[in-house]
């Protein structure tokens, strides 16, 4: 059976790329990193594999449904987000990569996507979340990897803790506070034209 899944999910890769407009430098990158190991298991890196998975959620404006799991002392707290893809927006990016395959691993712009943040409520009773989205689960920890293994390993500290709890407040301001900053920069940068 594992071998069947890594045959599928590679072959999936491929005709992906393929069909989302990729040409032959994508197909030869990804041929040229599978490996087959020994026990005849199928691998395609990560990296290109994203690669491509980012640009089909562009062409096919995919919505993204973010779970943020932040770590405090007490557990950690869900923070929900649907990532939605400004078509006009990454249109150029997309004329870009079919011209020239290698344009794809441009970062991107944080104006390509609308980031809304939702409530519990909102992902049990609306609309919104019927429809299929692509769904990416984080954790966020204050600390190490080492802090994070800990919490894991503790009972009492790797269950939700939904309570109000200062060190999540304190670290939600900090996230509010980056993003304006980076609001004005942007915007401030355009003004000058410098974008």
């Amino acid at each position: 059976m594992q071998i069947y899944i890594t045959e599928l999910t590679s072959d999936w890769i491929s005709r992906l790329s393929d069909e989302i407009g990729l040409g032959e430098p994508i197909q030869r990158l990804l041929g040229s990193s599978t490996r087959l190991s020994v026990r005849k298991l199928r691998c395609i890196p990560a990296y290109p594999s994203l690669l491509v998975i980012r640009f089909e959620w562009f062409v096919k404006n995919i919505p993204i449904f973010l779970v943020v799991r932040r770590f405090c002392t007490q557990g950690y707290h869900n923070a929900f987000y649907r990532i939605s893809v400004k078509p006009t927006a990454v249109r150029h990016y997309i004329e870009a990569v079919r011209q020239n395959n290698a344009k794809i691993i441009n970062h991107g712009n944080v104006d390509w996507f609308d980031v809304t943040s939702v409530s519990l409520n909102s992902v049990l009773i609306d609309d919104w979340a019927r429809q299929p989205h692509v769904i990416i689960i984080s954790n966020s920890i204050a600390g190490s990897m080492d802090d994070f293994y800990i919490r894991m390993g503790n009972d009492n500290q790797n269950g939700v803790h939904n309570e109000s709890c200062s060190e999540y407040d304190i670290h939600h301001e900090l996230l509010h506070h980056s993003r304006s900053i980076s609001i004005r920069f942007r915007c401030q940068r355009e003004r000058m034209g410098c974008d």
